[in-house]
């Protein structure tokens, strides 16, 4: 919550950096009207789609479409807020086109935010060797698995083999009758 608070935050002044410059503060009021607004409403609506309930070290396609859920309803939460403010005369003017980069920017800081946490702590991520045929032969330490089949079953071995290295197994290639396949790679490893 406090780094999507810090995130949302910059997503705003970076929204009116963009568009006004440096030294917007100077001629443009309505920011800190819309910095609590931000802060308040779109934190309220991530918090109310569970994006603080979910462990974002085993993301999935579903927790990235619950992100753009969370983040679209933030969005146009924001905007009617705006609007009613407008209406009431709380704020004499807004951007349209600072709604639309903050939402970019939010967007953008929201979802790095939770794909930092899976990059963190997937085993090797960053240190994985290439494989062959596109590196040198690394010293053998496990044993060299040849997975036959490349669909679900397979890639799951693969995973496992992947994020327990104390099964000693490396697996260096699928074997899979799918020509779509073919000369594909699926956790780095080729088909």
């Amino acid at each position: 919550l406090l780094v999507d608070a810090v995130g949302v935050g910059c997503a705003a002044l970076g929204a009116f950096v963009i568009y006004f410059g440096w030294l917007f503060f100077q001629s443009r009021p309505e920011f800190l009207p819309f910095l609590a607004a931000a802060l308040l409403v779109k934190l309220a609506i991530f918090y109310r789609c569970g994006l603080y309930r979910r462990y974002w070290r085993y993301a999935s396609v579903s927790d990235l479409l619950l992100v753009a859920l969370a983040w679209g309803a933030g969005a146009v939460a924001v905007s009617l807020l705006l609007v009613v403010a407008l209406w009431v005369g709380l704020i004499h003017e807004f951007s349209r086109a600072v709604l639309v980069i903050d939402g970019l920017l939010t967007l953008l800081v929201v979802g790095a935010i939770r794909l930092s946490i899976r990059v963190f702590y997937e085993p090797g991520i960053m240190t994985r060797q290439p494989r062959w045929p596109f590196g040198q032969e690394e010293e053998i330490t496990s044993k060299r698995v040849l997975v036959v089949g490349a669909g679900d079953a397979g890639m799951i071995v693969v995973r496992e083999m992947q994020r327990n290295p104390q099964l000693r197994m490396d697996a260096v290639a699928f074997l899979d009758d799918d020509p779509e396949k073919l000369g594909k790679r699926i956790y780095e490893v080729p088909v």
